[in-house]
């Protein structure tokens, strides 16, 4: 009996190590406005391609750990060139990772003013909860919008998940709903 036991134990499974990392590829996404476009991307160090409107070459990845943490950050470095790869300069930013639960890919969005998100997902740009269900009231927060119109279809689509992604943000500039 004791072998059998000895046997099942060994079987058992682990306890993932808390401090493993996995890779995810990252696509980087360009979304500022302007004629300018981005050539290099890096990401922690490793080149991970360059940045377009719909998503740029996939090239590397990043390290990240199985369990997101707060604090969990990013050194993101990028050029940005004029058109024909005049005047290009380079950015450098430590840039807070967003929180994760599962990830099949990791997307790296380059905003207007130099802003820079990475979102690990396993849902993309197009999926209508991608990043979160959070999306609308996390941009409410940050812009500090006061006036946001919703549809029936909206709160609908949004119901399955409850108040909290409601409640995890500050939503007191807003005046009319």
């Amino acid at each position: 009996m004791a072998l059998l036991a000895l046997a099942l134990a060994a079987c058992a499974p682990k306890q993932p190590d808390p401090d493993a990392t996995f890779g995810s590829s990252v696509t980087a996404m360009d979304h500022d406005p302007s004629d300018t476009f981005v050539r290099n991307v890096f990401v922690d160090g490793t080149w991970v391609g360059e940045a377009s409107m719909g998503g740029g070459i996939v090239a590397g990845g990043i390290s990240l750990p199985y369990r997101w943490r707060p604090g969990l950050t990013a050194v993101v470095k990028w050029e940005r060139c004029e058109p024909y790869g005049k005047n290009c300069r380079w950015t450098e930013k430590v840039v807070p990772i967003h929180k994760y639960e599962r990830v099949g890919g990791t997307w790296l969005h380059l905003l207007s003013n130099d802003e820079v998100l990475i979102i690990p997902s396993m849902l993309g740009p197009g999926h209508p909860d991608y990043p979160g269900p959070d999306r609308l009231w996390a941009l409410i927060e940050r812009h500090g919008v006061t006036v946001f119109g919703v549809s029936p279809t909206l709160v609908r689509t949004l119901m399955p998940y409850g108040p909290d992604p409601v409640r995890a943000h500050d939503l007191s500039s807003l005046r009319v709903l």
